[in-house]
């Protein structure tokens, strides 16, 4: 695939994500301003104001994303780390969707994001702390 053909495809990878998002109710936006200069570390997509992610979208099951896809056959969650790395989780779809909705509807604050990735612990929703009391 050309350059060109290869960056519209990712941007159109992004604005789906963003109008999934918003068609939640959820607000995001591709974070790349048009015109700028993109770096490795720029996200692809900010989501309710706190999340950053990165966006991909592949022609064909190959390689590194097949194995991943034939890793997730039959199960709902995968589990990734290398050695001494950082666990990573991948979900289907509407999996993120059940739980992004529900983290929005609980009224959980949404400054505990920033809170929780500078201390590297966990991250609990107000709505959570509050069941733990009564």
């Amino acid at each position: 695939m050309s350059g060109r053909k290869s960056r519209n495809k990712g941007r159109g990878a992004e604005r789906e994500i963003v109008n999934r998002h918003k068609a939640l109710g959820i607000a995001a936006r591709r974070r790349q301003a048009p015109g700028l200069a993109d770096t490795p570390d720029d996200p692809d997509v900010l989501i309710a104001g706190l999340l950053t992610a990165e966006v991909k979208r592949y022609a064909s099951a190959t390689g590194r994303w097949g194995t991943v896809k034939d890793w997730m056959e039959g199960h709902d969650l995968l589990f990734m780390r290398e050695d001494h790395g950082e666990w990573l989780v991948t979900m289907p779809w509407d999996w993120y969707v059940a739980l992004l909705t529900c983290w929005h509807e609980s009224g959980c604050p949404t400054g505990f994001v920033p809170d929780y990735l500078a201390a590297g612990g966990p991250a609990p929703c107000s709505a959570s702390r509050r069941r733990r009391r009564e």
